[in-house]
């Protein structure tokens, strides 16, 4: 299965992936830093005055999904500061180089305290 990564649009169908994704990781990492409920408290608590498009959505969480949505890899900065955490499916442990390329060329380039 083809993987294909992409920038979250905060839709609920893409948050519900995400919830879904970490209700799976839950079971295969105990140690895992997110879970759903966090999720939860994310959206709905620390940026729920926030407009649904602003772009803390878009710049700060970044998506691997199979072909049929499944997501399997998230990075995710809580609060759009210099924070980010990474959550993948442990079969998809191979993502690890792309996610990083990820964060060094796109998320970290617009962090001011990041030196290139």
């Amino acid at each position: 299965m083809r993987i294909h990564d992409k920038v979250y649009g905060n839709t609920d169908e893409e948050y519900q992936a995400i919830c879904d994704f970490l209700n799976v990781l839950s079971t295969q990492d105990p140690f895992m830093h997110w879970e759903s409920g966090r999720m939860n408290y994310w959206r709905y608590t620390i940026h729920a005055k926030k407009n649904p498009y602003d772009r803390v959505f878009s710049d700060n969480v970044h998506l691997w999904q199979a072909d049929n949505q499944d997501v399997v890899g998230l990075c995710l900065s809580e609060y759009g500061g210099n924070d980010m955490f990474i959550e993948v499916l442990l079969e998809y442990r191979h993502l690890y180089p792309d996610m990083f390329h990820w964060i060094d060329t796109a998320w970290a380039r617009q962090k001011s305290l990041w030196v290139h």
